[in-house]
C-alpha cells in the first residue's frame, strides 16, 4: 500500500472518528498499520479510539509507539505526557511534554508541564511555565492558584498572595483556593486573615481534612490550644490515618500537658510513617518528660 493511499485511508478514518463510528475508522487504520505498522497518525487515531473506549492500556502502548515517529503530532504527544503525569511519574512527562510545545504552545501542555517542573522541584521553570499558560488564558483558577503555590515555595509569599486572591476572584466557589490563600497568610504571620480564608474552605467543603488541620495549627500558635483540640479531632474524624493530623493532634496535647494521650498520637504517626522525624523527636520528648514526672 502506497504513501497515496494511507493519506486517503487516513482521511477517511479522521471523517469516521470524529462522526463517531469508531469500528469503521478502526478498520481503515488497521488497513495502514498492516503495510506500516509504525505510520504516527494511524496509531494515534487507534490511541484516541481506545482511550474513548476505555481501554487505556492499549491507548497508551498506542501513544508510546505513535511517539518514537519524529512526525508524531503535539495532541499525541501531550495525552502521552498527561498520562504519565497521573501516573506521577513527572520526569517522563515532562519529556514529551517538551516535544510537544516545539511544535507551539497551547494552553494545556503548559499548564501541565508547568505541574510536573513543580513537583520535580523545579520551581523557576514552573513559575516561567505557568506564566506563559496564564498569558494564553488569564482568567484560569487552576493556573492561578499553582502559580501561587510554585511561588510560595520559593518563598515569593506577597507575589504568590495575589494570584491565590486573583485565583479566588476569578472562582470563589472552589475551597482549594480559600485554602491556598490561608496557607500563605499563615507563612506571612497575618493569623487571623488566615483563620478567615480557612473558615471559608471549611464552609465550601465541610469534609475538607487540610482546612481543618491547618486551622488547628494556627489556633495551636495562637496558643488557643482548647480549639485546636477541637479542629484536629475534627480531621482525625475525617481521616485517622494521615500521619501529619495525628502529630498535630499529638503536638496540641502535649502544650496542653495530656502526655500519655500526645504518646499514643505520636506512636500512631509513627507507624503510618516510620521516618516521620518530628514525630519521633516529639516523641522522645514526650518519654523524657514523663520519666521526669514519674
Amino acid at each position: 500500500m502506497n504513501s497515496q493511499n494511507n493519506a486517503q485511508l487516513i482521511k477517511l478514518a479522521e471523517h469516521y472518528f470524529r462522526s463517531g463510528n469508531y469500528p469503521v475508522a478502526e478498520n481503515f487504520l488497521k488497513q495502514i498499520l498492516v503495510s506500516n505498522p509504525a505510520e504516527p497518525k494511524a496509531n494515534e487515531l487507534l490511541a484516541f479510539i481506545a482511550g474513548n473506549t476505555g481501554n487505556i492500556e492499549i491507548a497508551g502502548k498506542l501513544l508510546h509507539r505513535a511517539s518514537q515517529h519524529p512526525d508524531c503530532s503535539a495532541e499525541a504527544l501531550y495525552y502521552l505526557g498527561a498520562s504519565l503525569l497521573s501516573n506521577n511519574q513527572f520526569q517522563e512527562a515532562t519529556e514529551y511534554f517538551e516535544r510537544a510545545i516545539k511544535n507551539g504552545d497551547f494552553f494545556e501542555v503548559l499548564h501541565d508541564l508547568g505541574l510536573a517542573y513543580f513537583h520535580l522541584q523545579k520551581y523557576a521553570e514552573s513559575i516561567e511555565t505557568f506564566k506563559k499558560a496564564l498569558a494564553l488564558r488569564p482568567d484560569s483558577f487552576e493556573v492561578l492558584t499553582n502559580l501561587g503555590n510554585a511561588l510560595k515555595a520559593i518563598e515569593k509569599n506577597e507575589e504568590a498572595l495575589a494570584y491565590q486572591s486573583k485565583a479566588i476572584e476569578v472562582n470563589p466557589h472552589r475551597a482549594e483556593g480559600w485554602l491556598n490563600k490561608g496557607v500563605i497568610l499563615n507563612e506571612l504571620k497575618r493569623y487571623d486573615e488566615a483563620l478567615a480564608q480557612y473558615n471559608q474552605a471549611i464552609l465550601l467543603k465541610p469534609d475538607y481534612l487540610e482546612a481543618w488541620s491547618n486551622k488547628g495549627n494556627v489556633l495551636h500558635t495562637l496558643k488557643r490550644f482548647d480549639e485546636a483540640l477541637i479542629h484536629h479531632n475534627q480531621a482525625i474524624k475525617l481521616s485517622n490515618s494521615d500521619a501529619e493530623t495525628l502529630f498535630n493532634k499529638g503536638f496540641t496535647l502535649y502544650e496542653l500537658k495530656r502526655y500519655e494521650e500526645a504518646l499514643t498520637h505520636y506512636n500512631q504517626a509513627i507507624l503510618l510513617k516510620p521516618n516521620y522525624q518530628e514525630a519521633l523527636s516529639n516523641k522522645g520528648l514526650v518519654l523524657h518528660t514523663l520519666k521526669r514526672f514519674n
